[in-house]
């Protein structure tokens, strides 16, 4: 599940060649050549996972909210976002089990990779693909009760400067056109949610007598 780095000779279409390194820490910056007037700057990152957990009992959804650096805006000075329980692959795991660590790290619930389905048929998806390397898996989990510890607050890594608070919303909210969601994945969680609950309901009222 740990991204391969694509070592300075080697690509998999000839047209493409990597012609220089800019930066090289949590991401890495890169020139490449592709026959084009000037060389492209390519963004290379892990590849990433995220999650949406709904508590169907109680009808509503888990998100989490942090600050993000990239979010900084002077309409947004503490780069406050509310997004999905997510992380990165710079572990050795698969995205199943990595959402598990990261429902319980983030928003401290409990589930195993049993509680979770992938979505796009387990495959992950480009988000900037004109820049970013990172693909992301997505991922839906229907948590009970149990599995949730108390308190909404102070949730993530200390070490890694996390201080993440959970933001519940329910579920007609979430899904309903007139929501202003901050994040894309988090919206189109919310599509991918109000179709399976439509689903749902229609498959009820193909069952009624």
């Amino acid at each position: 599940a740990k991204q391969k780095e694509i070592p300075m000779s080697e690509t998999t279409n000839p047209r493409f060649k990597i012609t220089g390194k800019i930066y090289s820490g949590f991401l890495t910056l890169e020139t490449w050549d592709g026959g084009m007037p000037f060389p492209r700057s390519v963004v290379r990152t892990s590849d990433s996972v995220v999650g949406l957990l709904v508590d169907k009992t109680n009808q509503r959804v888990l998100l989490v909210r942090q600050n993000r650096p990239a979010m900084v805006r002077e309409d947004n000075p503490d780069g406050s976002i509310v997004e999905l329980v997510a992380g990165r692959f710079d572990v050795n795991l698969g995205p199943k089990a990595l959402l598990v660590k990261e429902a319980k790290e983030e928003a401290g619930v409990t589930i195993t990779e049993n509680d979770v389905e992938l979505v796009n048929m387990g495959e992950p998806m480009a988000l900037s693909a004109g820049v970013l390397t990172e693909r992301c898996f997505g991922g839906i989990a229907f948590i009970r009760s149990d599995q949730i510890a108390q308190g909404d607050e102070g949730y993530g890594v200390a070490d890694e400067g996390e201080n993440i608070s959970r933001v519940w919303m329910p579920i007609d909210k979430f899904i309903s056109p007139d929501t202003r969601h901050d994040c894309w994945r988090v919206y189109a969680m919310a599509q991918f949610l109000a179709r399976r609950l439509a689903e749902a309901e229609i498959n009820r009222l193909r069952a009624e007598p």
